[in-house]
């Protein structure tokens, strides 16, 4: 350590190299960092796989067929993790097969990766009331309100 008043000392501290050694930080690899993408051919085929799953959940949904949209749904997860889309795709899946516990569950994974996301705010209050968790439930639904204000649908549900 140097003496602030050792003005001669100061002169021959190398600043550079002093930030190197504060600043340096190992780049991410993939086996440490879930969220690491490299771009690989596995890793954009993987992606790939994941949309067309989250297309076929889309399509299962739509004809009425949810428990073949879970199926869909889970494996597009599978491929692409951080995708939210296919996880609150397949809590509203839940809502639809009455299984409330697994619906709460998916959208606090969503709301993991994306604090922000209004359907996962509404669909777990939508799970909550199911489960007679009336506290947390009106909390979830009040904060989709603050996301989306005008929503007419979040404020029938509170």
């Amino acid at each position: 350590r140097i003496p602030g008043s050792d003005y001669r000392s100061w002169d021959k501290f190398d600043v550079d190299k002093a930030l190197e050694q504060v600043d340096y930080q190992p780049l991410p690899k993939k086996d440490i960092d879930p969220f690491y993408v490299d771009n690989s051919p596995e890793d954009v085929n993987l992606i790939e796989e994941a949309l067309v799953e989250k297309e076929k959940g889309n399509h299962y949904f739509k004809k009425g067929d949810y428990k073949k949209a879970v199926v869909c749904y889970t494996k597009s997860i599978k491929y692409n993790p951080q995708n939210v889309i296919p996880i609150i795709n397949r809590a509203m899946c839940y809502l639809k097969l009455d299984k409330h516990l697994e619906a709460e569950s998916d959208c606090t994974l969503a709301l993991d990766l994306d604090n922000k996301n209004i359907k996962a705010f509404w669909r777990r209050g939508k799970a909550r009331t199911h489960l007679a968790k009336l506290p947390e439930a009106k909390k979830d639904l009040e904060m989709a309100l603050v996301l989306e204000p005008t929503n007419a649908s979040i404020k029938q549900d509170l």
